[in-house]
């Protein structure tokens, strides 16, 4: 959630007590007071714990509203108070809560307030973390955090607690672990008195993949059985998505979130997607999934639902397949109860609308624009604020006449101007929508052609849909952007494998004509093969090969069932054995991938001399910690690390002194290193560096390489590698070092080879750099709005703040095209 707050918080003494039954200067909860759970279906709102009395906080410069907890309109049924956090990193790690005195009651207010809301129904929580908080926890403060919980849920009266961490917090230091185990003990303290202390948490939805770096997949699987509901955020992540059914209709296949034309899809995929725990995400059960969306375009970025019908329609769906969610959250009520840039509140449009749908009763539905989608102009260009501007209503119709707007564009002078729509119907309902308006230089040229960006030859992947207009755009230096205009002769048949031409015609107003042809050719994607590593293993152990061992087709789903594997393992005797993995989909395209099954006899203890680190974060990074089960040597000693830690060896609890078989001073493995870059182009050279492998008691007999699971004739320390059009994409590069007795270590280096982009020099047009994808080891390829790239003979400019991976001439709402290089 984007939680502004532009105020800084005043302190407010309270004796923080370490008994489970603080005793306070102030009068706290009722004794006895019940714990109020919500029934039935739950309309979710935040409310500020600050206030920011300079207004202008809000993403199209509204304002929030300043409001005092029983100000909270009444058909919210459930309230977070934000946020309960680390005010002062002096005073400790444990996060608490201290009323903002900005907001004009005392605690004494706070708490009154809080057994009014509890009298109506009313469930009011405290949210810990927030967008900006700093909350680090450590092994040992559970029992600490659990007992401050409690001292603010007696004194307040709180309902539960709302997990709301972000960013880098989710998983800092030992938050996963120290916070999950202090809410089982909350929840156990209030169980034993017959109440139950609600959890709950708000997850930015990308954090709810497994394999996200900020996953949820600790919070929600470890509290399966203690968490009451989970709200996710669906909203603030611009063009990331869910994929749909791929059925080819208009809004099928990807469908990202700040796509309003495909909002009901959006909103239908994601809850069926995290509600039966597929296409990566860790699973929510229906009846425990409340819809988290924005109560207005103040409120977020982006992803606010333009068209509430959109999410009734969805959730239709969902009910009648037995899918029905908890309910609806939102950011924020004082956003709901807030104004826009203009001075104009937004009249409570978010609980009005969606109050009377999650608790019974006629819906008066809001009405609905057309036509106020961002859009830019060229200077000296005409732009009637009204054309093509449309409001309809469902009780009332055509209310295009009704329609009123405040600020102007000067077509004379480039900037970015805001346009305010307003249209009331009959029922009194009020929407408001922006829209901004850039005004662009122009080359001076009149009657020129109409230029068509992101044109180019592609390829398209059997049975998925294509979108033939993804990336296209068609700008005029008279007209300005024309793209709904382009017309398309010819269609790509994703059904059969082969080329398909597409001619793309725009015309302007002068008459003048562009025409583009582009080839797109339908190719069977081969299937990936996942969990395919190298591996370890010691006498004795049990080793399934296709354990951990999945395959998936773009095209055909699922494969695991498929996969062969040629080769045993013989986990008795050790030594080094190879195994051959295929799979084939059902169009014939195979994917075979190699693998090394190391049978080491049991007394073999792999230790790291420290501060020599096992590990490394990042393919290409520096090795910089040590994880679960490896062993190294300080002073004499060696220790076993119990979870992933930089700490020196023994100075802490994430090490144990190792069992008495590895304190020998026996042979040990050496420990194979490769040092070289991440990224090359097509026609490059680079040469990879084993020289610094080591090995701490012997020496190093044998280099042995593979590039792409093939084994290389190359045998020295070094590998020199030219790259060719056949390259592109990743390549990955091993290599294999043994010690004089035969102790054997590997390691993977991989290179992303991509395309050169021409030029008078590799990768240069006209002085502007090359774009390249992220590379982890030296931190290029993130871009920032306003910097110029170059990539196949055309420039682009940034429209974004930290943007990468994201190919230039595939989304022009994110890379603005500015012509050829030539």
């Amino acid at each position: 959630m984007n939680k502004r707050q532009n105020k800084k918080l005043l302190a407010l003494s309270i004796a923080v007590g370490a008994t489970l039954s603080p005793m306070s200067a102030l009068a706290s909860a009722q004794a006895g007071q019940e714990m109020v759970n919500p029934t039935g279906m739950i309309l979710e709102g935040y409310w500020h714990n600050w206030c920011n009395v300079g207004g202008g906080d809000g993403y199209r410069q509204g304002s929030s509203a300043c409001i005092q907890l029983n100000e909270v309109p009444r058909d919210y049924n459930v309230v977070m108070v934000s946020f309960m956090k680390v005010f002062d990193e002096t005073e400790g790690r444990i996060p608490t809560f201290r009323l903002d005195p900005a907001l004009g009651m005392s605690e004494q207010d706070f708490i009154k307030q809080i057994g009014e809301l509890n009298a109506q129904g009313r469930s009011v929580l405290i949210s810990m973390g927030g967008a900006n908080a700093h909350i680090a926890m450590q092994s040992g403060d559970e029992q600490p955090l659990a007992e401050e919980i409690i001292r603010l849920t007696d004194l307040y009266g709180f309902d539960g607690l709302d997990i709301d961490l972000e960013q880098s917090a989710i998983r800092e230091k030992d938050n996963e672990q120290v916070i999950v185990d202090a809410l089982k003990i909350v929840k156990e303290h209030y169980r034993k008195s017959d109440k139950n202390f609600i959890i709950a948490m708000a997850p930015e939805f990308p954090n709810l993949r497994h394999a996200a770096n900020q996953s949820y997949k600790a919070y929600i699987e470890n509290l399966e059985g203690y968490y009451d509901w989970i709200s996710p955020q669906f909203y603030n992540q611009a063009g990331d998505g869910v994929n749909g059914d791929y059925s080819g209709e208009a809004c099928s296949g990807w469908l990202a979130q700040n796509n309003d034309e495909c909002k009901k899809e959006f909103i239908y995929w994601s809850s069926y997607n995290v509600a039966n725990g597929i296409d990566g995400y860790v699973k929510i059960p229906h009846d425990k999934l409340v819809y988290g969306v924005p109560a207005n375009n103040d409120a977020a970025n982006n992803g606010f639902v333009k068209d509430p019908q959109d999410l009734f329609d969805a959730f239709a769906q969902l009910e009648a397949e037995g899918l029905g969610l908890r309910g609806i959250m939102t950011w924020s009520v004082n956003w709901d109860l807030g104004k826009d840039s203009a001075d104009k509140p937004y009249d409570q449009q978010f609980v009005n609308t969606y109050g009377p749908f999650i608790h019974g009763g006629d819906v008066d539905m809001p009405p609905v624009f057309s036509g106020t989608q961002d859009t830019e102009i060229f200077v000296n260009t005409e732009f009637d604020e009204m054309a093509g501007v449309t409001a309809s209503d469902e009780e009332d119709g055509d209310l295009t006449s009704k329609i009123t707007h405040e600020g102007e564009v000067d077509e004379s002078r480039k900037g970015v101007y805001t346009i305010i729509y307003r249209v009331t119907d009959s029922g009194n309902n009020t929407t408001t929508d922006s829209r901004l308006v850039t005004v662009k230089d122009d080359d001076g040229t009149i009657g020129s052609k109409p230029e068509i960006h992101g044109v180019e030859d592609t390829t398209s992947v059997l049975g998925q849909f294509f979108d033939t207009m993804l990336g296209v755009s068609a700008l005029d230096s008279e007209d300005g952007n024309i793209t709904s205009q382009i017309t398309i002769e010819g269609n790509v048949d994703t059904a059969n494998i082969g080329d398909n031409t597409l001619t793309y015609r725009v015309e302007d107003s002068d008459g003048n004509e562009a025409v583009e042809v582009r080839n797109v050719q339908v190719i069977n994607e081969a299937p990936v093969l996942h969990g395919i590593s190298d591996v370890s293993i010691t006498v004795g152990d049990e080793f399934d090969a296709l354990y951990g061992v999945t395959a998936h087709d773009s095209t055909d789903g699922d494969l695991t069932s498929r996969i062969l594997v040629d080769g045993e393992v013989n986990s008795t005797e050790p030594g080094r054995y190879a195994l051959v993995y295929s799979v084939s989909d059902f169009n014939g395209a195979t994917t075979i991938e190699n693998r090394n099954v190391t049978v080491n006899e049991a007394s073999v203890c792999v230790i790291h001399d420290y501060p020599d680190w096992p590990r490394k974060d990042w393919e290409g990074g520096e090795y910089n910690h040590a994880d679960k089960g490896d062993l190294m040597r300080y002073e004499g000693v060696v220790y076993e690390a119990q979870w992933y830690t930089t700490t020196v060896p023994g100075s802490d609890s994430s090490w144990i002194v190792a069992d008495g078989d590895c304190q020998s001073e026996g042979n040990q493995a050496p420990d194979a290193i490769i040092n070289g870059p991440a990224s090359a182009i097509v026609g490059s050279s680079i040469t990879l560096d084993g020289s610094q492998s080591v090995d701490h008691d012997g020496s190093i007999s044998n280099y042995q390489w593979s590039w792409n699971g093939v084994v290389l004739s190359e045998s020295s320390s070094s590998l020199n590698v030219d790259f060719t059009q056949g390259h592109l994409g990743q390549n990955v590069f091993t290599l294999v070092v043994a010690d004089n007795e035969g102790l054997t270590d590997s390691v993977e280096h991989t290179v992303n080879v991509t395309s050169d982009d021409g030029g008078t020099d590799p990768g240069v047009c006209e002085g502007i750099p090359a774009y390249q994808t992220y590379d982890p080891s030296t931190g290029e390829g993130i871009y920032m709005t306003g910097v110029q790239v170059a990539h196949k003979g055309d420039k682009y400019e940034a429209l974004t703040d930290n943007l990468y991976n994201i190919e230039p001439g595939t989304a022009d709402h994110w890379w603005k095209p500015l012509g050829s290089c030539e």
